[in-house]
């Protein structure tokens, strides 16, 4: 077997454990009373814990409000579907909410637990927030000078750390109550309509912002890079200066 192929085998058994290649056991060598298995089987614990450890971090209201041990099967199952493909590990989980929505279809014991998968979304952009990249300063010298000529191609652009939320569940007050680890039994009321927040880097801290329909409105327009004139036929001016002086708004384009 060669090199190339023992490091593809060696990998895959790491990330697959129980489906290790007959060809590839054979090029491996006991070493002292550890056998090829458990030489194996110690690398696949180290790597388990340490996912395991970086999903718990990211995901503290799931692990809590799921128990460490379902929440470790989760994480190995998991892993097994999505391995990290990067050696930093800071950024992985992306995909866990969309793991979780799919096994609450599934899984029975997951069916009281529909707001999971959004409460998953809400933790991962909490969690990407913090490492978002620096924002520029916005150019309010550089969009005096555009000519109202240019307005129907002026769109703007959102801070690197902001993300829309929407929600028919009391996602904020769970996600709160989990974080802390509250023991007592709590009890959660359905609002009455569709709760709109974003959240966003402020001095070096994610914070979670309630938004108002319009603002969300507003939000979601310059995300699918709406033009000035666009957000202004929708009556969403004072939304628009609002969000460029609060530095959720960060620059603008012109479409050429």
């Amino acid at each position: 077997m060669s090199l190339a192929n023992v490091e593809y085998q060696f990998l895959y058994s790491l990330i697959h454990s129980g489906n290790n290649d007959i060809d590839f056991m054979s090029e491996l060598a006991v070493v002292g009373s550890l056998s090829v298995e458990k030489q194996l089987s110690i690398y696949q614990n180290n790597i388990n814990g340490a996912h395991q450890k970086v999903l718990a971090q990211v995901y503290p209201a799931c692990l809590n409000i799921l128990g460490e041990d379902y929440f470790n099967q989760l994480c190995y199952f998991y892993r097994c579907k999505y391995p990290s493909t990067r050696p930093d590990l800071n950024m992985y989980g992306e995909y866990f909410s969309i793991f979780l929505q799919k096994r609450i279809a599934i899984k029975e014991e997951l069916s009281d637990f529909e707001y999971l998968g959004e409460l998953a979304e809400l933790e991962w952009y909490w969690h990407k927030s913090y490492f978002s990249d620096n924002d520029p300063l916005f150019d309010f010298e550089k969009l005096a000078r555009i000519s109202v000529e240019k307005y129907e191609k002026l769109s703007f652009t959102l801070s690197y750390s902001l993300s829309l939320h929407a929600t028919e569940y009391p996602l904020i007050e769970l996600w709160n109550a989990n974080i802390q680890k509250l023991t007592d039994t709590q009890t959660f009321l359905m609002p009455d309509s569709k709760k709109y927040f974003c959240i966003f880097r402020e001095k070096f801290k994610p914070v979670i912002e309630i938004l108002n329909e319009k603002q969300h409105a507003c939000l979601t327009l310059i995300s699918n890079k709406a033009s000035l004139i666009e957000l202004n036929e929708a009556g969403l001016q004072n939304e628009l200066m609002s969000f460029i002086e609060n530095g959720r708004i960060t620059g603008f384009l012109i479409d050429n």
